[in-house]
């Protein structure tokens, strides 16, 4: 039985049990995603009041997610034939389950209202998108065209929001810094706190004030940070080495104020530094330089972490056993801004965060082909060579690497490729129905 909801196309083969198995399939993955327990996070979770709209130092982000979590259900509920509207109730009926759940009995979640607005308004908006499936997947020509002019526009606002975003932000300036720190929800380090500083001015228990210099530096996406402990068994589960906090009165409030934290997890090291992403309330990203503090108890491990040109290594000295961690501060890690994940060192980790952005293109390549205009295609290859060259240049992120323009480049053309290939396909069908 084809679901009322859709455009005439393809679409219409969707039957309604199908759609309704994917809707059932979407309600066990989210709570799945929203009930599962984070103890660790219990600090954060317990700063947000529930009444809040846009609650804590990355409510933007919370609302993002919240929208765009809920989508799927409304869509394949909008595929069964269902209207907006009863989209939306299904979504809020969850959305009051989930967040009476995570306030009365889920650990390091934060329920609020806010939660409850944006999940169903994303159902709403997955729901819309339904009957509009069909023209998206096979649209006439002058609508593919359309499609791949604004796929392209909306992948480069991304990526030169992601090189903005990746810059380091100086705040109000005044810092102090102390080593090491204590945090409500990371401790102090136990253990031997042998020496810090960072671009040369030195750290210590008692909180000091950070030369201009520093600041200076660090405004300009370049800093070096030193370590030297002897690490003592773990007292918690994440236990605070290295705090820099913005003391001066400005917009930023709570976490927002602070500058740097170095982290250990157990032998793990976690780098947080604030960026521009901070001013939009949008998340700041830990790095994770590996098993750093791997020693035996009462002996030394060193590391030093930089930034430079958009590249931050970590190299770490253990025993006489160096680590070195790089990483590329390029666009595509926006994906760690926005997504709640943590970039890893490793092949796996640098293929991760191209996937959003090849996607996007891959989306734009398809719709250009589906136009058949040599001019579409073109522009969307020149404009997307344009905003990878261009980007370093407006701001401190690193150049693309090979890895990045072969993905890029390879989904462009792949989808182009197939949008011909499709459009090719219709005219043939066409023609064979209309001779």
């Amino acid at each position: 039985m084809p679901s009322r909801g859709c455009a005439p196309g393809p679409c219409r083969r969707v039957s309604r049990r199908t759609a309704l198995l994917a809707a059932a399939l979407t309600v066990i993955a989210i709570l799945l995603l929203t009930l599962w327990p984070l103890p660790e996070q219990a600090y954060q979770a317990s700063l947000s009041p529930v009444s809040c709209l846009v609650c804590g130092d990355q409510g933007m982000q919370d609302v993002l997610q919240n929208v765009l979590l809920l989508v799927p259900l409304g869509f394949f509920l909008g595929l069964a034939g269902a209207r907006p509207s009863r989209a939306a109730l299904a979504g809020l009926t969850l959305s009051l389950i989930v967040e009476t759940l995570q306030y009365f009995l889920v650990s390091g979640r934060d329920a609020a209202v806010s939660d409850i607005i944006t999940n169903t308004a994303g159902s709403a908006l997955g729901a819309g998108l339904a009957p509009h499936s069909a023209t998206l997947l096979w649209p006439g020509r002058r609508a593919a065209a359309g499609l791949g002019f604004l796929t392209t526009l909306v992948w480069s606002g991304l990526w030169l929001f992601g090189g903005w975003a990746l810059e380091g932000d100086i705040g109000a300036g005044q810092w102090r810094g102390r080593f090491p720190g204590d945090l409500p929800d990371a401790p102090a380090l136990s253990g031997v706190a042998v020496q810090a500083n960072i671009n040369g001015a030195p750290l210590g228990l008692a909180p000091a004030t950070l030369p201009l210099e520093v600041e200076q530096r660090f405004g300009r996406d370049s800093f070096e940070l030193r370590v030297v402990i002897q690490p003592g068994p773990p007292v918690a589960w994440r236990e605070n080495v290295v705090t820099i906090i913005d003391v001066t009165p400005s917009r930023h409030e709570g976490n927002n104020r602070l500058v740097m934290t170095l982290n250990r997890v157990g032998a793990l090291a976690l780098l947080s530094y604030r960026i521009n992403a901070a001013r939009v309330r949008l998340r700041t990203p830990s790095f994770n330089f590996g098993p750093a503090f791997d020693v035996p108890v009462g002996r030394t491990a060193t590391l030093d972490i930089s930034r430079s040109r958009g590249n931050l290594r970590g190299t770490a000295d253990r025993d006489g056993n160096r680590l070195i961690t790089d990483y590329r501060i390029a666009p595509e890690l926006l994906w760690a801004v926005l997504a709640p994940r943590t970039p890893q060192p490793g092949d796996r980790w640098r293929l991760e965060p191209f996937l959003w952005a090849a996607g996007m293109l891959a989306a734009a390549g398809y719709w250009s082909g589906r136009s058949r205009s040599r001019a579409v295609i073109m522009f969307a290859f020149l404009w997307v060579v344009l905003v990878q060259v261009v980007t370093p240049r407006l701001f401190a992120v690193a150049e693309q690497s090979p890895l990045g323009w072969t993905m890029f480049l390879t989904a462009l053309i792949l989808g182009a490729v197939a949008g011909r290939l499709s459009a090719a396909s219709r005219h043939i069908h066409l023609s064979s129905r209309h001779p």
